[in-house]
């Protein structure tokens, strides 16, 4: 936790000269989008915390490897949240993301998922929500604004 803590709270520190370049620094009406922006920042705080004890346990790239999984949680939420329309390339390839990761962990007993892995899996589904919740507010929120809510949210 001290981790994803320190991490958000750097990363808001530095966003502060960009959000107040980039103008318009007061705050939105958010309060029509509140719930949205409540799940943004819950969401990246959640994946970080998981990620982080995630990586405790793993080796780098068995880490990037169960992450990865970031592209299926993210076509099935674009698709059922924004109505993205994918192509049968896109979707065959999907597809064959999670057979990739499927076979990477399988072992002759079957496949074999230690906590670190659940956690990394989790973490990119969390990663997932926050992009799709960060596309619907996108046109909402201003540049700064996003990034100090985003930021300071998370390190809340």
């Amino acid at each position: 936790m001290t981790q994803a803590t320190l991490m958000t709270t750097c990363a808001g520190i530095l966003s502060i000269p960009f959000s107040l370049a980039m103008g318009k620094e007061t705050m939105p009406n958010i309060t029509n989008i509140w719930f949205i922006v409540f799940i943004m920042v819950l969401s990246q705080a959640i994946g970080n915390i998981l990620y982080f004890k995630g990586m405790n346990s793993l080796d780098t790239g068995t880490s990037q490897i169960a992450f990865s999984s970031i592209l299926i949680w993210s076509f099935v939420l674009s698709t059922l949240f924004l109505h993205s329309q994918f192509t049968f390339i896109q979707l065959w390839g999907t597809l064959l993301m999670g057979i990739a990761i499927m076979i990477i962990y399988y072992r002759k007993d079957g496949i074999k998922v230690n906590m670190g892995i659940f956690y990394i899996i989790a973490a990119a589904l969390s990663f997932a929500i926050f992009q799709v919740t960060s596309a619907l507010v996108s046109n909402l929120l201003n540049t700064g604004t996003y990034l100090l809510v985003t930021y300071f949210g998370s390190t809340l």
